[in-house]
């Protein structure tokens, strides 16, 4: 019996460091002496810039050892690629953008990592990301977090109050959420090189005026035309996120991939599911 193919797998792993503003840049030692700080190493208590990159590797484990990639040497490439070029950036006149930044890294990082780099993910606040994958280095993936709080019920008209009260519980009345919500936008590196790609002050004018605006301190049934006929479940609020931001956002130059939703920290949803998630 012939044996089945092992899968691929995805291995992740962060890599913290931080860059000290204005100073001059020390060449990366690996074999300086380690810290497990949680902020990362190398660190400074100078006036910094952190940079925080989520790795992501794909392949298929070694049978002996269980390791797709050791974590030690994902770390080592990452840095003497990283370090150098954000130290660089940070003493710019004018500092390249992050998405200029990330297609730079990726060609050395990924023949360091033998072929096995997916994509990498720079966090440059905890709530705001660019990701860029290798199979796609002409585009870069922007991802912002935003809020809003909204009343609804969820109830179906046509229902029993019984079969609406099994469904529903408690939700069938009226109740709010302090809803999450993460825009994740494709823009061209190009365009953003030339100067005239979506930004990020645009992307977040476009969610105010054409998300938040309409969905802020509503009562989503009778408040938002969308949900007149729809019940604002997740899923469907998801889905109308989606609708309201799609073409607006195709006019500015990107193309919205998805939009998910939490409507509590246990709970989201994600329209469209197809989309890659970084």
């Amino acid at each position: 019996m012939t044996p089945s193919p092992v899968p691929s797998l995805c291995l992740t792993r962060r890599v913290r460091f931080s860059v000290a503003l204005g100073a001059d840049r020390a060449p990366f030692d690996p074999a300086q002496p380690r810290s497990n700080a949680y902020a990362g190493w190398p660190s400074t208590d100078l006036l910094a810039l952190p940079v925080d990159l989520e790795v992501a590797c794909t392949g298929r484990a070694d049978p002996e050892s269980g390791y797709l990639v050791s974590i030690a040497e994902i770390d080592q490439a990452v840095r003497e690629v990283a370090i150098p070029l954000f130290a660089d950036a940070s003493r710019a006149a004018v500092p390249p953008h992050p998405a200029i930044l990330l297609q730079t890294l990726m060609p050395d990082t990924q023949r360091a990592l033998a072929g096995r780099l997916d994509r990498v993910t720079l966090h440059v606040t905890p709530h705001f990301s660019l990701t860029l994958e290798a199979s796609d280095m002409t585009h870069v993936l922007l991802c912002q977090h935003f809020d809003f709080a909204a009343a609804h019920r969820l109830s179906v008209a046509t229902w029993s109050d019984a079969e609406n009260a099994r469904i529903f519980g408690r939700c069938r009345g009226d109740h709010g959420h302090n809803y999450r919500v993460e825009v994740a936008v494709s823009v061209p590196i190009d365009a953003i090189a030339r100067g005239d790609g979506l930004s990020l002050p645009r992307l977040e004018a476009i969610v105010q005026d054409r998300l938040l605006r309409v969905l802020d301190h509503r009562h989503l049934n009778r408040d938002v035309a969308a949900f007149e006929t729809v019940i604002p479940s997740v899923e469907n609020i998801a889905r109308v996120c989606h609708d309201l931001l799609r073409d607006a956002i195709g006019d500015a130059g990107g193309t919205l991939t998805f939009v998910r939703v939490w409507e509590t920290e246990k709970t989201s949803a994600m329209y469209p599911a197809a989309s890659s998630r970084p």
